[in-house]
């Protein structure tokens, strides 16, 4: 029982970021320390409200400047970012960004951004740090944060986590966090959790949960599989998962486990992956993971990336970010 509660704790401390997600347009979070992507909003005519979810860390493709097909909303954006009213060139880059023509996005977002529209700066910090470009990311997250854009505070503290500057990123995170960025709080709790403040981590979670924010009910569950309080831990890791948190129903497919080895959850996973189930080869990088089996964590995550989860991808790098100790 011991080692199940270790792998649920561990399994779960291994989650975000970026986030940090499979979109790469719009207002967006990168990985985080994780959330699973949710789908695009449309683009808004008013300026500084289109807040779009979370990307992961997969690369940038970068797609020739093709301009979307003429429609009366990309008629008017156009119109008015020719005239200089900059709130167009925002929501013309949102429809250009998620039509897949990102340079032209890019384009778009940098008039916007440095004509003061702080969404399009976040949005073309994601686009930098997608093409690994960390300093000028952090610097346009910086000035977004500055002028009270909660999701570039909450970006540029997983990058200075990522990185090892635990005290900014945990500043970061709790600007984020009263800024009502809920995954500021989800990020201060896994910080507590490391700290082995269960408490304040149990309060930061549940905070961010009834928000809304499915990975903070991702660990609100193993903290109550922690507490031997199964029913609790089901209920809690069936509504993360139900709402699309990938770590929600990896933890919740241990939890309901019928055996409840480890040895042999690794059997049927390994026969699972081998017939293709990139999930399954999700769940075996992190039981390598847990038993600090490094190569074999990374070489399973490889494998779900290469067939296509991009949840792995992000893993196999936020991962390798957390071995390193606080």
């Amino acid at each position: 029982m011991k080692k199940f509660i270790l792998l649920i704790l561990l399994l779960a401390l291994g989650v975000l970021v970026f986030y940090h997600n499979n979109n790469k347009n719009g207002e967006q979070s990168p990985k985080q320390i994780p959330p699973a992507p949710t789908p695009r909003e449309t683009p808004r005519e008013e300026a500084a409200v289109q807040e779009l979810p979370s990307h992961s860390s997969s690369q940038n493709i970068v797609t020739p400047i093709v301009m979307v097909k003429s429609s009366p909303d990309k008629q008017r954006y156009s119109d008015q970012c020719e005239r200089g009213v900059m709130v167009g060139c925002y929501n013309l880059a949102l429809m250009e960004a998620n039509s897949g023509n990102e340079l032209l996005a890019a384009k778009l977002y940098s008039e916007a951004c440095n004509a003061g529209v702080m969404p399009a700066c976040v949005n073309l910090a994601i686009i930098e740090e997608q093409k690994g470009n960390l300093s000028e990311a952090k610097m346009l997250y910086a000035r977004a944060c500055e002028e009270g854009r909660m999701l570039g505070c909450y970006n540029l503290g997983f990058i200075e986590a990522n990185e090892g500057n635990f005290q900014e990123a945990k500043q970061l995170y709790k600007k984020a966090c009263i800024g009502k960025e809920l995954r500021g709080c989800t990020g201060l709790g896994q910080f507590s959790l490391f700290e082995k403040k269960t408490g304040k981590a149990q309060k930061q979670f549940t905070k961010a949960c009834k928000g809304g924010e499915q990975s903070a009910c991702t660990y609100l569950g193993m903290l109550a599989y922690k507490k031997k309080n199964i029913s609790a831990a089901k209920t809690m890791l069936s509504q993360s998962c139900g709402k699309g948190e990938t770590m929600g129903c990896l933890l919740f497919d241990l939890v309901n486990y019928k055996n409840g080895t480890l040895k042999q959850a690794q059997t049927q996973y390994n026969q699972k992956c081998s017939s293709g189930d990139m999930n399954a080869c999700l769940t075996l990088g992190a039981l390598a993971y847990i038993k600090r089996q490094y190569a074999d964590s990374q070489k399973w995550l490889g494998k779900a990336c290469r067939g296509g989860n991009k949840y792995a991808c992000s893993k196999s790098i936020e991962w390798g970010a957390l071995i390193r100790p606080i």
